[in-house]
């Protein structure tokens, strides 16, 4: 099986999971899944669903003029600060949120 046949193996056994109403044991005894393995891809599947709402959607398309200057302050998780000077294009700060998110 190749990668993209088990990351689909992955998404419809977590979507079955969470359509079935068993509890996580019956479910691993039903489909011959160990239980740390479904423990596992819950854990990643949370983590893509925090990382995905940590994005902002940026209007298209940004627009600025020389005029534009100051700069945008982002805070990610009360720890980390992120401060981009403008004028910024969408991919430069699409990019710059992707990076600051991943950390």
């Amino acid at each position: 099986m190749n990668e993209s046949e088990r990351a689909e193996y992955r998404r419809a056994a977590l979507r079955d999971y969470h359509q079935s109403g068993l509890t996580q044991k019956a479910f691993c005894r039903s489909r011959g899944v160990a239980l740390s393995t479904l423990g596992y891809w819950l854990k990643q599947e949370r983590a893509s669903s925090d990382s995905e709402k940590a994005f902002i959607k940026v209007p298209t398309p940004v627009e600025a003029s020389p005029r534009d200057s100051g700069s945008i302050r982002v805070y990610i998780n009360g720890s980390l600060t992120v401060e981009i000077d403008l004028p910024v294009d969408e991919n430069q700060l699409r990019e710059v949120l992707k990076a600051a998110a991943a950390v």
